[in-house]
């Protein structure tokens, strides 16, 4: 059985050493927008990471150009633990500003809403 509060405690440090890495990384990928499926510079950035850090990496993965399969196998049996992020931006339309109401005028990072 897996002590739920020792695993939490391991996370937790490990989050905090790579911390100031995954922010860097956050502030790039939020510094350039790039749509849905076109997510050709953060997905290497990421996959760059991960290789970095030993993970086996697929990519591209199940016939999407921007997608990935990262995994890193521990030596000793453990938690499996899955992340799916999205990390694309949404475009804006600014039709005050264009002619065709319907052109993208700027493409910035999707935010989460309170």
């Amino acid at each position: 059985m897996v002590d739920k509060k020792a695993l939490r405690s391991r996370v937790k440090e490990e989050s905090e050493k790579i911390f100031p890495e995954l922010k860097k990384l956050k502030d790039i990928i939020g510094e350039n927008p790039e749509l849905g499926s076109e997510e050709e510079k953060a997905s290497q950035l990421l996959v760059d990471s991960l290789r970095n850090h030993g993970f086996e990496v697929e990519y591209p993965f199940h016939e999407m150009h921007t997608a990935f399969k990262a995994v890193y196998k521990g030596s000793k049996p453990g938690p499996v633990i899955a992340i799916l992020a999205e990390y694309d931006a949404l475009p804006v339309r600014r039709s005050q500003l264009a002619d065709d109401p319907g052109q993208i005028q700027q493409v910035m990072p999707a935010k989460l809403q309170p």
